[in-house]
């Protein structure tokens, strides 16, 4: 089974390093902590980052990052190495019941 998603990452070109984290010392300033693995950089999906891109546009800016798209894909096999695939199962009184609760709460 393979899936595909877009991250998004901010990378600081001239440490070549990907942020890590950040944190508010409590006044306007901040601290940012980089990596150079790209597996431990912070990540917002596409969608999201598109939701919110004027404000975390300016972060990457006050980080001295530029913002990166990072296309992840996962390969899920068994341990044997044939294919995975996942089952479809039958919904559920318990399915039915979250449902009808979820709607309840709108």
């Amino acid at each position: 089974m393979k899936q595909t998603e877009t991250q998004v990452v901010f990378y600081n070109a001239e440490k070549d390093e990907f942020l890590k984290e950040y944190k508010d010392r409590g006044t306007l300033a901040f601290e940012a902590g980089l990596t150079t693995n790209l597996i431990d950089a912070l990540s917002v999906p596409l969608e999201a980052y598109e939701e919110q891109k004027n404000s975390l546009d300016k972060l990457a800016e006050a980080f001295d990052c530029e913002v990166l798209n990072v296309e992840i894909e996962y390969n899920a096999t068994k341990l044997d190495g044939s294919d995975f695939e996942r089952t479809e199962r039958e919904p559920t009184m318990e399915d039915g019941f979250k449902t009808l609760m979820e709607l309840l709460a709108k």
